[in-house]
């Protein structure tokens, strides 16, 4: 398996990966894991990892594997597949058009790649804007993390997790509760994350009047994000940007939290009947989606009451057997 990102780094991509080696390990499989991401600290894992490997010991983990699984079309690892006829694949994570500014030849071998090899997708919107055949395998949360614990009390209304950059969304769901403010309603917010908007954020949240009820709390992981969230009632997850999936929703819903989310790329499927989405960057439809399921305690039990159901397809051992299910039939394909 080769991936750009891994841990230590921290984010969706990451998270996938250490689950998928992890779990498929447990299956029964023997996994390589080549990645760009250094590391300072020795990886104890019941698989091995490659990290920043040069091109002669890439092409002989090629030459070792029975199936080359790429996570996101990178030509810095994909090009040992031109040179074989091994059962390869790509996991697409984000949207191909995110690679701006490649050029062309770099395009032409991009779409050479993506033609010798069976393209998966981790949501149906994703797959839709693929040139090639596709199909989805979705993504995996960590379920022994993000999970209900009965010691936290759900006392706070809102939270949002991640990048406090423009793409995200906060300036929106700032902008909502400023409309919220205005009718009379002040739901205690909790933002998490950090980024280059966030002295820009605490002064929109001052200069509206809202710092009794919002909190910015920083950067949240592990045992602390998930007592976090254990505490809030919704997530807001009000991107501007088309999210190809949206793990931090998964991860939200394993928590006990309905959420919100923004209705372009494939959060929606996310979220599935868990919550609600808006149009992305309207900030009053987000403010009455707010309203509504504050007002509404059995609409909320109803989105949670479905989270089982939901989450059972999204968990780690099962999404490693639909891999593994894809692999096995890349040998006939």
């Amino acid at each position: 398996m080769t991936t750009i990102p891994f841990p230590p780094q921290i984010g969706g991509m990451e998270t996938v990966g250490a689950l998928l080696a992890r779990e498929l390990v447990t299956l029964g499989c023997e996994v390589k894991v080549a990645t760009a991401t250094p590391s300072h600290q020795k990886d104890l894992l019941a698989y091995e990892v490659i990290r920043r490997p040069g091109r002669l010991e890439l092409l002989r983990l090629y030459r070792w594997a029975d199936a080359y699984l790429q996570h996101g079309p990178s030509l810095r690892f994909g090009w040992p597949v031109c040179l074989g006829c091994k059962p390869s694949f790509i996991v697409h994570h984000i949207w191909l058009s995110a690679s701006s500014g490649v050029p062309l030849v770099g395009n032409w071998l991009r779409q050479l790649l993506l033609r010798r090899c069976r393209n998966l997708a981790v949501s149906r919107a994703l797959g839709q804007s693929l040139s090639v055949p596709w199909e989805v395998v979705s993504n995996p949360y960590d379920d022994e993390l993000f999970r209900v614990l009965p010691d936290v009390h759900r006392n706070r209304d809102l939270v949002f997790l991640g990048r406090l950059e423009p793409s995200k969304g906060v300036a929106d769901l700032i902008d909502a509760l400023d409309i919220l403010s205005r009718e009379g309603r002040n739901p205690t917010t909790t933002i998490v994350g950090s980024g280059s908007m966030k002295e820009e954020l605490e002064a929109k949240v001052r200069t509206l009047g809202l710092s009794r009820s919002v909190t910015f709390l920083g950067t949240q992981q592990g045992v602390e994000l998930v007592r976090c969230l254990n505490a809030h009632d919704i997530m807001v997850l009000p991107s501007r940007w088309l999210e190809p999936f949206g793990i931090v929703a998964l991860e939200a819903i394993a928590c006990g939290c309905v959420v919100i989310g923004s209705s372009g790329g494939g959060l929606p499927e996310a979220i599935g009947p868990c919550g609600v989405t808006f149009p992305n960057g309207d900030a009053v439809a987000l403010s009455q989606n707010i309203q509504t399921l504050l007002n509404q305690p059995d609409l909320m039990a109803i989105y949670q009451g479905q989270a089982a159901s939901h989450l059972a397809p999204h968990r780690p051992a099962a999404i490693a057997r639909r891999y593994l299910e894809v692999l096995r039939g890349g040998f006939t394909a």
